[in-house]
């Protein structure tokens, strides 16, 4: 029923929510909280010491440049530059291509081994909490593969 469904989505959130905070303290190297500043400070130096031919930049994770997807795909290539197919990347002009460029987004993610819970239209529709999830779960694999993450 209707009722069930509610429940179980807001188990789900719940659990998911519980995840993500366990696995923002776990970034920690200092024992302070992760806040999305540190987030987005992570995510736009990796992406500016990469050596990506461009190397797009936000504010925050409410940036309607997000919406494109471009973004995290160049994120991800900052960390496994060999993992992206650049002739499957978009301009991300349209909603179709924004939506491709996000659905390409996650599965180079997920091929590089990072937790991944947003959906493509939380990247083109720039739900920021969800945006955060998935440069947060970036960044937790780029300091499991330099030794930075704490078990």
């Amino acid at each position: 029923t209707a009722r069930n469904k509610k429940l179980i989505l807001g188990f789900t959130w719940q659990l998911m929510r519980y995840h993500l905070l366990k696995f923002l303290a776990s970034l920690s190297v200092d024992g302070k909280q992760i806040t999305d500043k540190d987030v987005v400070a992570f995510c736009n130096d990796s992406i500016k010491k990469s050596d990506l031919d461009k190397k797009p930049q936000i504010k925050s994770f409410n940036d309607e440049s997000i919406s494109s997807g471009i973004y995290f795909i160049y994120l991800v290539a900052s960390i496994e530059p060999d993992i992206v197919n650049w002739e499957l990347v978009t301009d991300g002009e349209s909603d179709e291509d924004q939506k491709l460029n996000a659905k390409y987004a996650i599965s180079l993610a997920r091929k590089m081994g990072a937790i991944i819970f947003l959906l493509p239209e939380d990247i083109v529709e720039v739900r920021n909490k969800m945006c955060m999830t998935f440069c947060a779960a970036v960044m937790a694999e780029s300091y499991k593969r330099s030794g930075k993450l704490k078990k």
